[in-house]
């Protein structure tokens, strides 16, 4: 995100009229899982609920199935065996009672979302170059407390899916985490190059013809990610 933010409030300020303050992450997508799962090459042949088209491409790539649905779907479609796995942020899953319904977690990220705060344009030029510069000094304060939050937060979740470590924001169930090795992250990255970053690529061009550009330069630069 550091890499990205400034190309992101460039295109926001074009685009949306608006000034970015603060960006911050909403949860790794992780997966809840039913069935002998310890890696993510055991999801092959399983249902997974999804719920984005770069998701559906990932999870496809791996031999699964995809399947969406609406976050208050999900429980039930668990529990009857409509799907064998499903998405979504540790702490999410945890809060939506998944492990209710669910024997596995694999803590490996499938996606990430943000969040953030921004300002009307027009109101931030007309601040004094003092009142931005605090203005922008508080919220970088906030920024940096929304990602120990975040990553605070989702650890509690998954310590108190697992029955492991303290528990202390969420509810206390007992399931099984799988590990995540170098191999299984690899794969997913493999994959997000092969068959996910392809894809978003030429559907973000459509809309802005220099997405490939930016994104090479700032992303794929900083994390290898890049887009042919």
């Amino acid at each position: 995100m550091d890499a990205f933010r400034a190309k992101m409030d460039e295109r926001l300020q074009q685009r949306f009229n608006a000034k970015l303050l603060t960006l911050w992450p909403f949860g790794a997508q992780v997966l809840f899982c039913n069935g002998d799962i310890n890696s993510v090459d055991d999801l092959k042949g399983k249902k997974v609920r999804v719920f984005t088209p770069s998701m559906s491409r990932l999870v496809e790539g791996l031999g699964a199935t995809p399947v969406t649905l609406q976050f208050s779907e999900v429980y039930l479609a668990l529990q009857r065996g409509v799907a064998d796995c499903g998405v979504t942020a540790p702490s999410a899953g945890n809060s939506g009672k998944w492990p209710e319904v669910t024997k596995v977690l694999l803590p490996l990220p499938l996606s990430y979302s943000v969040q953030g705060h921004f300002m009307n344009l027009d109101r931030w030029k007309a601040l004094s170059p003092e009142q931005q510069a605090k203005l922008e000094a508080e919220f970088k304060k906030m920024d940096d407390r929304m990602w120990n939050l975040a990553n605070d937060y989702n650890k509690d979740a998954i310590q108190c899916s697992t029955g492991q470590g303290e528990c202390k924001h969420h509810t206390a169930y007992s399931m099984r985490e799988v590990p995540i090795d170098g191999q299984n992250r690899q794969r997913v990255v493999e994959l997000t190059n092969q068959a996910v970053l392809p894809a978003w690529g030429a559907s973000c061009s459509r809309g802005y013809k220099e997405c490939k550009s930016v994104w090479n330069e700032t992303v794929g630069q900083a994390t290898g990610f890049s887009i042919q």
